[in-house]
């Protein structure tokens, strides 16, 4: 322990002083499995594997980061557009409930909504609304972000 300790020490000196090197990794493979024995994240060899074969001769520390980058653009883009599409779901589906008498099921029906992925849209935004209020004691979903309920 005393040995990765300082072997991370060394490392984060040498970002601190010569910060992100644009010189091509020559021993890609085993640069980036160090990098994943260090810090214990696989995404260092995962860029390596969804990498093609005839661009691992050239690659640099800041490619790493622009995949690893791009990788998060990416899943926070899904993530969003899968919360919008819940958001937009509860709420409408709660409008139209708004002063009948009907159940949930009969609304869907009416809108043209699945019934099963209105209940998992409620379940998602429930667990949304319990993660930031773990984080936030005093955050609220507001109106116009869409009901939970």
């Amino acid at each position: 322990m005393i040995l990765l300790r300082v072997v991370m020490d060394v490392v984060r000196k040498v970002v601190f002083w010569y910060g992100i090197s644009s010189d091509v990794i020559k021993h890609v493979d085993s640069v980036m499995k160090l990098m994943t024995a260090l810090t214990g994240d696989s995404r260092f060899e995962d860029t390596i594997n969804d990498m093609p074969i005839s661009e691992r001769g050239k690659i640099t520390m800041c490619k790493v980061l622009d995949d690893a980058e791009k990788r998060g653009e990416k899943r926070g883009m899904v993530l969003g557009e899968k919360r919008g599409r819940f958001m937009t779901i509860v709420s409408t589906v709660e409008a139209y409930l708004s002063g009948k008498k009907m159940t949930q099921k009969a609304a869907c029906a009416d809108l043209k909504y699945d019934y099963k992925e209105y209940l998992a849209a409620k379940r998602y935004l429930r667990k949304l609304l319990l993660l930031k209020q773990l984080k936030n004691p005093e955050y609220q979903l507001t109106s116009s972000q869409g009901s939970p309920e």
